[in-house]
């Protein structure tokens, strides 16, 4: 049985990506904001999955035009090339984050995200 390998990694580690899918074997990526999700799907190809990023500042203090128009710049970001990406938080959704931040993530996501 094939497994694929993953890993959450916080951080500005973009640098790190292409060692770790080519020593490690590591094919499923959950990113935090800091990384360009762009070049992290350069770096890692089209076969990768990708996980990530919105900043989860944006997300907690919005306002929901700033958390639209960020989302809009990650699925714009070239991160869903190959057709395996996810959009969620980039490392945690701050206590006391507004549903309704929440749910204008989500609708941004729908929106920008299909294939």
């Amino acid at each position: 049985m094939y497994k694929r390998q993953a890993i959450h990694i916080c951080g500005k580690v973009g640098h790190l990506l292409g060692v770790l899918q080519a020593e490690l074997n590591m094919q499923d990526f959950e990113l935090g904001f800091p990384v360009d999700l762009g070049e992290a799907r350069e770096i890692v190809g089209e076969k990768a999955l990708l996980k990530g990023n919105l900043h989860p500042q944006i997300l907690h203090d919005g306002p929901v035009s700033l958390i639209e128009s960020e989302t809009a710049r990650i699925m714009k970001s070239g991160a869903k090339a190959g057709g395996r990406f996810i959009f969620c938080d980039g490392n945690n959704v701050a206590p006391g984050t507004p549903v309704e931040h929440l749910a204008a993530a989500y609708e941004a996501a729908k929106r920008w995200g299909e294939y």
